[in-house]
């Protein structure tokens, strides 16, 4: 009988500290949940994995993301803020049906 009590009770305290790291690793990174940006990007730097959309710019976390993306392009990001940089999680040309409507 006790063997069950200190599975259930290590069974729960193995749920309990899965269900936490998740929120103790964001607030050890300093990452905050994602925000969205759209606009024309004015500048690409392959090199350096960033584009700049007006006179904000973002880090890719993948910088293949930046192949279909040249200065001019529209784009939305989705990005985190993580150490007060604006590090991309996903790019997305827009194209040009994106306003109109699907019969």
């Amino acid at each position: 009988m006790n063997a069950k009590k200190i599975l259930v009770g290590a069974l729960a305290a193995a749920i309990t500290v899965g269900a936490i790291a998740p929120i103790a690793s964001a607030a050890t990174f300093n990452v905050t949940p994602a925000a969205y940006a759209d606009g024309f990007v004015t500048a690409v730097d392959a090199k350096a994995g960033t584009l700049t959309i007006g006179q904000v710019t973002y880090t890719l976390r993948t910088p293949a993301d930046l192949v279909d993306v040249q200065t001019g392009s529209e784009v939305d990001i989705a990005y985190v803020m993580e150490n007060g940089r604006r590090i991309a999680i996903a790019v997305t040309p827009v194209t040009e049906a994106k306003g109109e409507m699907v019969d």
